[in-house]
């Protein structure tokens, strides 16, 4: 039976290391003070936390036999945000010149906060789970 506790980390694949890599690529690819700098910074997260909740909608389903409730919906969408207001720092330290490690500590807590509130609000209802171990012991049976 396949480990399903840590997908979440993975929810959008390699979205999260494009994001973070985008205002490297556009502080190589063009000059200083240029608005690709903004959209790198700025618009490129918002739609990733499009796409995540795009994603997510069929991620909370699996988790919840098709029905995810108001708690779960709510702590995903926080999760959402919390990553969305952590690239654009990130993105943000990027573009400055100097900033202090330090700086960095506010960005890494919010991640850290995210990775928390995915995996609670993904994780699997226990009469869900126990209905998927049910019918995986009834195939393994029966097959």
């Amino acid at each position: 039976m396949k480990s399903e506790s840590w997908e979440h980390v993975t929810l959008d694949g390699i979205l999260p290391l494009l994001i973070a890599a985008s205002p490297t690529l556009v502080a190589i690819c063009f000059r200083e003070g240029h608005i690709v700098q903004v959209v790198a910074a700025v618009v490129a997260p918002v739609l990733a936390a499009f796409l995540r909740a795009a994603i997510g909608i069929h991620q909370l389903e699996n988790v919840s036999g098709g029905h995810p409730n108001w708690g779960r919906q709510i702590l995903f969408s926080l999760g959402i945000v919390l990553l969305l207001l952590s690239e654009i720092f990130v993105s943000t330290l990027q573009f400055a010149q100097n900033e202090a490690l330090s700086a960095w500590f506010f960005p890494a807590g919010l991640f850290c906060f995210y990775l928390t509130v995915m995996q609670l609000a993904l994780s699997p209802d226990s009469d869900h789970q126990r209905q998927q171990i049910g019918s995986t012991v009834d195939n393994v049976i029966w097959d």
